[in-house]
């Protein structure tokens, strides 16, 4: 269901809500059809858990001196890891900034298991690897101003509610504890405690001026509202009534 709604974005998205999701299934069978021979499918709580068959696949198609060895016509499937890390980020920043995400009148319904789960499948996973994908790339401009956008949109604030949910720990305070990082709550900030930020950690020379101011604001959201998201992330509406990015 993740993979099929995550392809949405290759259809047309004038296409009327059935369409769409055949326009989905379409592609998302056209996938499965052309990388079987690469891929297992495992079936998990009645989905399906998809997986390179060895890890060696991977190591194959991001190894660039392979590219040297086979058919042109087989360039498309080699990747730039980097690249592609980039591409994912992106979509999934696309996702979460889709309409439906601006301004939701059920908050809770979208961190709610249903039978309308499918309509969102997607969102768990773009909420909370968006940065991930991200974390050690140099951003293209567009990139960048894609991700600024998305920050300065209500869509961001609807993303940091199902982070809160699906994976608190990205809000949470640490503090280091021989060779692991504890989590703690209910402590005083000081320069031994450390907290999680679900951002990308680009430095300056590689982000901008406007990053970088946004990037300071959500810190020092986080360092004020973390520990609240953590415990009670239905709370997000008053810590956001008490600061702006």
């Amino acid at each position: 269901m993740e993979l099929i709604d995550a392809l949405k974005s290759y259809t047309d998205p004038a296409n009327d809500g059935i369409k769409y999701k055949k326009d989905a299934l379409r592609v998302y069978d056209r996938v499965k059809d052309v990388c079987s021979p690469l891929i297992t499918m495992e079936d998990t709580n009645g989905s399906q858990k998809i997986s390179l068959c060895y890890k060696s696949v991977k190591d194959f198609f991001i190894d660039p001196k392979n590219k040297r060895r086979i058919e042109e016509y087989l360039l498309d499937f080699f990747i730039d890891e980097n690249k592609a890390l980039e591409e994912l980020g992106v979509s999934c920043i696309e996702y979460l900034s889709e309409e439906r995400y601006q301004d939701p009148s059920d908050l809770k319904a979208l961190v709610t298991r249903s039978e309308s789960s499918y309509n969102n499948a997607f969102l768990r996973y773009a909420a909370v690897f968006w940065h991930m994908h991200m974390q050690d790339i140099t951003p293209s401009s567009e990139t960048l101003k894609t991700v600024e956008d998305f920050l300065k949109s209500p869509a961001f604030w609807t993303c940091i509610y199902v982070q809160s949910h699906a994976a608190p720990h990205l809000f949470a305070r640490y503090k280091r504890e021989t060779s692991h990082y504890k989590p703690i709550l209910g402590t005083i900030p000081n320069a031994g405690l450390q907290f999680a930020l679900p951002l990308p950690p680009w430095k300056e020379d590689s982000s901008s001026a406007d990053y970088v101011s946004l990037d300071r604001s959500f810190c020092a959201f986080v360092l004020d509202w973390g520990e609240l998201l953590t415990k009670n992330p239905d709370q997000l509406t008053s810590c956001c009534s008490a600061h702006s990015l």
